[in-house]
């Protein structure tokens, strides 16, 4: 079970080599401001893909909950007939994206592409694979996860394939985003084709999705878009106030960085699925003996991916490389909360699969006023410097409030305040190593804590693999 859980990283770390490439492809071809107008599309695409995994997620609790009152065919029955209702709030929302898209990122004044531009681009190749949403629920209720992950693969190639073949030829950064939208109509053929052949439905459910499903799926849906507002506000600011060139240079290094986010992606299909308790009965300690694990297991594999980062940029200061010159005032830091982020999405899963949506939502978004509220009243010559301190602070009020959602919930009150300690405390130190020590120093201390952790994260894996050869930790898989 433990092998087919690292295969669906293995599929995983295809589309993860893909999209790390491409981001060296499209700044090679486009140069600075054209990566910085791709990054635009990167940004707005975001809301899509974590709108996808909302509605999976909200569709198999829709599912768990009904299968305590009705057959396995009407509960499937009544999550489809959920995904086609959600396509409205979808649209609402598609139609202000649009609209709003000029006033997020302002039109360049050498290309004169604005944001909604590119939203409606994004919206149309959204809108075109939609039926792979429904693809996706029937093969993660059947815990075909792998499948669930070919398909992204499969997306993530076409986006790539049609995006490259047409800026080769053109050279034109926007006809290539433009082409983007033949993948959702590849994507969206081939779901509807095989949904109708594989899988069957009841004609007539016995009953309709209720109320509190659609609140739910609000809740998810604000949670991601919030999610959503803290990654992407330092774009915003950085667009706003130095221009398309430097937003081209932090999107370099943040896209690169935030390629963690492969591991991530798995959270809202998999673990959410495990998680979730059976017909929504929610047992503290049951829960609490399947998180444990996972959750230090992923802040050590956190923690070790930012430690390799620091490595990586020390050394390369070392040894006089100029490749991330640019970026190093924000470096660490940025690195620093893009990895928290990652163990973030771990919390919001959790809390989230244990019946506490409207909880992470609020944390959410208080995370999202807080980062808001410091680029607002950032000093204007404050310049790429604070934005990594930005991205830190709302990294940190969010991990706080979500793992004390989490030790409310496994009844863990007693220990959380050392939890959160245990997490902030390395990031921390790393940045504030790069502040003070000389760079040889910063490179021997970050090699140590990668080498360290990096360690203690195999050592609790093997204990996870060993648990799960004995209890139901294998269903994870």
């Amino acid at each position: 079970m433990m092998l087919k859980f690292l295969s669906l990283y293995g599929i995983n770390a295809l589309s993860f080599v893909t999209n790390v490439g491409a981001i060296f492809i499209y700044s090679r071809l486009a140069g600075p401001a054209g990566y910085g107008t791709y990054g635009i599309y990167v940004a707005l695409m975001s809301i899509f893909l974590i709108v996808e995994m909302s509605l999976l997620k909200a569709s198999l609790a829709v599912a768990e909950t009904a299968r305590a009152s009705h057959t396995e065919e009407d509960a499937q029955a009544l999550a489809v007939q959920f995904l086609n209702w959600a396509l409205v709030p979808i649209l609402i929302g598609s139609v202000v994206l649009i609209l709003a898209g000029d006033l997020l990122f302002p039109a360049d004044p050498e290309s004169h592409i604005g944001g909604s531009l590119i939203a409606a681009i994004a919206v149309a190749e959204h809108l075109l694979s939609y039926p792979s949403t429904r693809l996706s629920f029937h093969l993660a209720t059947e815990k075909r996860f792998g499948a669930v992950y070919i398909l992204r693969l499969g997306a993530t190639l076409l986006r790539h394939g049609f995006a490259w073949s047409v800026l080769l030829v053109t050279g034109s950064i926007v006809l290539a985003i433009a082409a983007i939208i033949m993948k959702g109509a590849v994507l969206g053929i081939v779901s509807l084709v095989w949904t109708r052949r594989r899988f069957a439905l009841a004609e007539r459910p016995t009953g309709r999705p209720t109320m509190g499903a659609f609140i739910m799926l609000g809740t998810f849906f604000g949670a991601a878009f919030a999610l959503l507002a803290i990654q992407e506000l330092p774009s915003v600011y950085i667009a706003r106030s130095l221009g398309r060139e430097a937003l081209g240079n932090y999107r370099f290094f943040y896209d690169l960085t935030a390629a963690i986010w492969f591991v991530a992606t798995i959270y809202p299909t998999v673990l959410f699925a495990y998680l979730l308790p059976k017909h929504g009965r929610n047992d503290p300690k049951a829960t609490k003996r399947r998180l444990r694990p996972l959750s230090d297991i992923l802040v050590l594999f956190h923690l070790t991916y930012f430690a390799t980062i620091c490595t990586l940029l020390s050394g390369a200061l070392l040894v006089g490389a100029n490749m991330f010159r640019d970026q190093m005032p924000f470096a660490f830091a940025v690195a620093a909360a893009v990895s928290l982020l990652g163990y973030s999405r771990f919390l919001i899963e959790a809390t989230q699969a244990l019946g506490h949506g409207r909880q992470t939502f609020v944390a959410v978004l208080i995370s999202v006023g807080a980062v808001a509220a410091f680029f607002l009243l950032a000093p204007a010559q404050m310049g790429t410097q604070g934005i990594g301190w930005g991205w830190m602070l709302g990294q940190t009020v969010l991990v706080v409030l979500l793992k004390l959602i989490m030790a409310r919930s496994i009844n863990a009150g007693a220990s959380v305040l050392r939890d959160i300690a245990a997490v902030l405390f390395p990031f921390f130190g790393m940045i504030a190593a790069y502040t003070l020590l000389p760079n040889v120093y910063i490179f021997w201390l970050s090699f140590a804590l990668m080498t360290g952790s990096g360690l203690a994260t195999l050592t609790v894996l093997f204990g996870f693999y060993r648990a799960a050869k004995t209890s139901d930790v294998a269903d994870a898989a």
